[in-house]
């Protein structure tokens, strides 16, 4: 009889030693243990002798076989009374010869039986700790990895995904494509198992894909729920991306929500028509707002505002309506004295913003470093990492939002709109919601930045003292992000000649206290800005002594 093809998969020996982790487990086990005893009691069963035989045997014993049982104690010749004791039935040995049985003796270890199912097919555990064999190594190498998480949630997720794994076939494939991914970009280019992992995450993602494909068009209610796990396990796959060790602090928000886990994923065109796909699986359900699960509303939220970033692009989904209070948060923040010194300048440099979308943004953005500041100093009333990240994923999803301007030459309020934008998102990146060097956007956001600073430098000459200000920090976000790249050294001359022009910022103390009116955390940026504010004023000084030295 053929199998259903949606349910066919490796074949894997599964222990049956494992203590059952629920009735039905119990259940399934106990009657294999019957079938395997049945079967091996059949086989080792002696042939009945005919009838005949039986008779002409019993004429010959004259006598009636007399036995006297004795009830002895063999105890094992060991000082150890932990021991077991085994008692053994003594008889006399009759007259008449009998075939000779082999009594074994009790096995201190306890034996595993082992059946061979396909998988779905009895609510087998595919992860069970007992030996395993049919399952190609390298699949069950890789799944071990999606234990990687965080210790304290390892058995939750752990129980999860087993669960999952027996209840649907096809979310075991997902689980192989996501850790294989993963598995697959940490080979060095010529293994010689790439060609092989790389058949295998192929081979289970298609059988995923196909699966969900079939049970949308055929069950007119269908799992949505482990459908989206297993697009989410697809799309996204785990694992950590060894990021190389920075010479500046890393912002805490950089592994918060398993941000870093996202680095993974490669925005391929096929990566990128699975999204769609699952965007368009999401359609009926009403977006991200008809997620079944909670936890869902916050992946989705989270996976998408990630690939905005990647991509420069708009989000796909609005910000959802069940994480609207993130939007208002933190306005009751309870500050101690740090904290409460830093609220009073953080923003006040953006009073010159008219637009109230990227002003509203900012507002956020400066709530979120608040929270970010007690947390990392662990203050008695810092908010939750939870609560933290769901508001950092609200700004970077408004920053996203924003449209540049549409006009190529645009006016002097767009161009300060545009270059605060784009200063902001290089905020969010280095603060917080701040992406893995390996996919980093610090490159293209400086390049924009650039040619957003030229095209209003080229514009209206700066009358007020706001905007200057702010056209300072805009060029000192830029250089920050601009390092190591060839855009830095324009950034710094145009840094240097904002410091010739206002000679009070040539005073460190100064410049950092301007810093602080706008979007600003000294533990991550304040490093980064003494690199940038020194190089910028060594150039005025070498100009000065140029300057000052006697012509020839």
């Amino acid at each position: 009889m053929a199998s259903d093809p949606r349910r066919e998969f490796l074949f894997l020996n599964q222990s049956l030693s494992s203590t059952p982790r629920s009735q039905r487990e119990k259940e399934l086990q106990d009657a294999d243990r019957r079938a395997h005893a049945a079967r091996n009691s059949r086989l080792k069963r002696p042939v009945p002798q005919a009838e005949d035989e039986a008779v002409s045997s019993s004429r010959r014993s004259p006598k009636r076989l007399s036995r006297r049982s004795v009830d002895d104690d063999v105890q094992q010749d060991s000082d150890d009374s932990t021991l077991p004791v085994i008692r053994q039935k003594l008889a006399v040995r009759p007259k008449t010869p009998e075939r000779p049985q082999i009594v074994h003796g009790l096995s201190l270890v306890p034996k595993s039986f082992t059946s061979t199912t396909s998988l779905g097919q009895a609510n087998y555990d595919p992860f069970d700790t007992g030996p395993v064999s049919g399952l190609p190594p390298f699949i069950y190498d890789i799944l071990e990895h999606l234990l990687n998480q965080d210790p304290i949630t390892t058995e939750r997720y752990e129980v999860m995904r087993r669960r999952d794994a027996q209840e649907i076939p096809f979310i075991l494939h997902a689980q192989i494509v996501n850790a294989g991914g993963h598995r697959l970009r940490l080979l060095p280019a010529n293994h010689q198992s790439r060609s092989l992992v790389a058949r295998a995450v192929s081979y289970h993602e298609r059988k995923t894909l196909e699966a969900v494909a079939d049970i949308v068009q055929k069950n007119p209610m269908p799992p949505w729920k482990s459908i989206i796990l297993a697009l989410l396990l697809v799309t996204w796959p785990a694992g950590t991306h060894e990021e190389e060790p920075s010479r500046y602090p890393v912002s805490p928000m950089a592994k918060a929500q398993n941000l870093h886990l996202f680095n993974n994923m490669e925005l391929t065109p096929g990566r990128i028509q699975q999204i769609q796909r699952f965007y368009r699986t999401l359609e009926p359900l009403g977006g991200i707002d008809g997620s079944p699960l909670p936890d869902h509303c916050h992946v989705f939220s989270l996976a998408d505002t990630f690939v905005s970033t990647r991509l420069g692009v708009r989000p796909l989904w609005p910000w959802p309506n069940k994480l609207r209070y993130a939007c208002e948060a933190f306005k009751d923040l309870v500050l101690d004295p740090r904290a409460f010194q830093l609220s009073l300048v953080m923003g006040r440099g953006f009073s010159c913003v008219q637009i109230p979308g990227l002003l509203r943004a900012l507002m956020l953005a400066c709530r979120a470093t608040l929270g970010i500041d007690l947390y990392h100093r662990k203050a008695p009333a810092a908010p939750i990492i939870r609560d933290i990240c769901t508001v950092r994923n609200a700004v970077q999803h408004q920053l996203c939002s924003l449209d540049p301007p549409l006009d190529l030459v645009p006016s002097h309020e767009d161009s300060l709109y545009n270059m605060v934008r784009l200063a902001a998102l290089i905020y969010s990146d280095l603060v917080l919601f701040p992406l893995g060097e390996s996919v980093s956007i610090k490159l293209q956001l400086a390049y924009d930045l650039r040619k957003a600073l030229e095209l209003f430098f080229t514009g209206e000459t700066l009358e007020e003292q706001m905007e200057r200000e702010l056209t300072v920090w805009c060029l000192t976000m830029g250089a920050m992000a601009a390092h190591g790249t060839v855009h830095q050294e324009w950034y710094v001359m145009q840094l240097s000649r904002s410091l010739r022009e206002d000679r009070r910022l040539l005073d460190w103390i100064l410049f950092q206290t301007l810093m602080s009116h706008f979007l600003w955390w000294d533990y991550v940026l304040q490093p980064r800005c003494w690199d940038v504010w020194n190089e910028a004023a060594q150039q005025i000084q070498i100009h000065l002594e140029g300057s000052s030295s006697p012509s020839p």
